[in-house]
């Protein structure tokens, strides 16, 4: 990476990091508000309709905005089309799940759910009117006002999540909230959004077909992947019940929330970096496997808190009716740090505009991944995450093998060899936090002591395990007192 590209990247990932931050804690306060309003059963029920929300959602946009990343060059005409294609099919994806609902609800037995996924369904409306433009904002590098719009946006949903709340409408609070954000951040995106172009008033189809073959390819890679991601919430709900559900949806969206929101953080700024240096391999493959080393050592050591302190946070974010939860997270918590090694892959394949590769893959994995469920949950909820984390596990090699070496070139020593030392030094200063501070019984004074004696160990550790991380990472927080490193 070259010296102008490596100071834009970090000038934005500050400015994206700080960005997830604050969205990572006002996502971590949604939920713990939503766990102390609502019960097991109503929280089961908001999680089947936010899967389907969010299934549409990860398809919402036909897989375009990529494409518009990836090809440097589109005319005003070409962009106004794909802007119109998006804002209709939105439109159809809400009628559809509106027919949908009371069928999903019937299938359940939960007349609720249908009113609840109609409410959530207004997003389809909403998100495209600003989704071109966030797209457009990322490809010109300008992460600070994204940055700014995405947090406003849940800032809002959570206040007015706390409002609906307090006002009584249980269940619908989470999802008028969620409404409410999306309304915001689609208007900022659109507002400013219009400074680059404002689309035309027409559709002319000539000249999108590549753009339609690119999105394709993503918009199937999305629906695999989310299905895939999703089906053991699905299944969960129909064999052990909606209780059952409630415990698990609570673990899995403390785990996976933090990784969604870098996921886009590290997406938004790699992938555009990266198509950049497509035509580069050696550079290409110095970024990827930086990024990777970088990312690992941070989700690494998150996961390993998260599961050493899983008893205490329950305590503090949800109160002790969620105790039930505990042992779910410490297990779903080493599975998310596995899962987040894929972020830099996603860039990857993106980059270097090898779209198939990505739904070839995630078909495979969607193929196999619903009876591993159904085998795990003849020992319930503990089976099917065990079984979960083996899947993970195993999923490693044949990944760099179909995805990474073809598309960069890296050996699997070079790629296994930037997640050894991350996950080694995650491992032992989590342990090292753990257990001084087991006894500990005020759980807050827990965490924070436990948090704190892990995080000096890791840099301990760190500096001796993996210096370039450190020194990348003080580059990062002080610019000009660390070196930030590429290979």
């Amino acid at each position: 990476m070259t010296d102008g590209l490596k100071t834009t990247a970090l000038r934005s990932l500050r400015a994206t990091s700080a960005a997830g931050a604050l969205g990572m804690l006002l996502q971590a306060g949604t939920i713990a508000v939503i766990a102390r309003f609502l019960t097991p059963y109503e929280l089961g029920l908001f999680g089947i309709a936010g899967i389907v929300s969010e299934f549409s959602q990860w398809f919402l946009d036909l897989g375009l905005s990529n494409s518009i990343i990836h090809y440097q060059k589109i005319s005003r005409e070409t962009l106004s089309t794909l802007y119109w294609l998006n804002v209709i099919f939105g439109a159809g994806i809400f009628a559809l799940i509106c027919l949908a609902a009371p069928a999903l609800a019937g299938f359940y037995g939960s007349a609720e759910l249908s009113p609840l996924i109609t409410v959530l369904a207004l997003t389809f409306l909403i998100i495209p009117l600003g989704s071109q433009f966030n797209t457009l904002l990322q490809k010109e590098l300008r992460f600070r006002t994204v940055s700014f719009i995405t947090v406003t946006g849940q800032a809002v949903g959570f206040m007015a999540t706390l409002i609906f709340l307090r006002a009584g409408l249980k269940v619908y609070s989470a999802a008028w909230g969620t409404v409410a954000g999306c309304l915001c951040s689609s208007l900022l995106f659109l507002i400013c959004g219009r400074s680059i172009y404002a689309p035309l008033p027409a559709l002319r189809f000539k000249g999108i077909r590549k753009f339609l073959s690119f999105g394709l390819f993503q918009v199937s890679e999305r629906a695999f992947g989310y299905f895939t991601l999703q089906v053991d919430s699905l299944l969960i709900g129909k064999v052990l019940g909606l209780p059952a559900l409630g415990f698990y949806t609570l673990a899995k969206k403390l785990v996976l929330k933090p990784l969604f929101l870098v996921n886009p953080v590290v997406t938004s700024v790699s992938f555009p970096l990266m198509a950049k240096m497509q035509d580069d391999l050696a550079a290409l493959r110095r970024s990827y496997l930086a990024m990777l080393n970088h990312l690992s050592s941070a989700a690494f050591f998150f996961y390993a808190c998260i599961a050493a302190f899983a008893s205490p946070l329950v305590t503090v974010l949800f109160t002790d009716k969620w105790s039930p939860s505990i042992g779910i997270i410490q297990i779903l918590a080493l599975w998310a740090a596995l899962r987040s090694t894929g972020i830099p892959v996603t860039s990857l394949i993106l980059a270097r505009g090898r779209v198939d590769y990505g739904l070839y893959w995630a078909l495979a994995v969607f193929c196999f991944t619903p009876a591993i469920i159904l085998a795990g949950s003849v020992w319930g909820i503990t089976g099917i995450c065990l079984l979960l984390l083996a899947m993970q596990v195993t999923l490693f090699i044949p990944g760099w093998f179909f995805l990474v070496r073809p598309l960069c070139g890296a050996s699997l020593k070079q790629h296994a060899g930037q997640l050894i030392r991350p996950a080694v030094a995650a491992g032992l200063s989590a342990l090292c936090g753990f257990f001084p501070t087991r006894s500990i019984s005020p759980p807050l004074i827990r965490i924070a002591a436990g948090g704190m004696i892990s995080s000096l160990f890791f840099l301990l550790i760190s500096s001796r395990l993996n210096k370039r991380f450190l020194q990348s990472l003080a580059f990062f927080v002080f610019p000009g007192t660390g070196k930030a490193h590429d290979r």
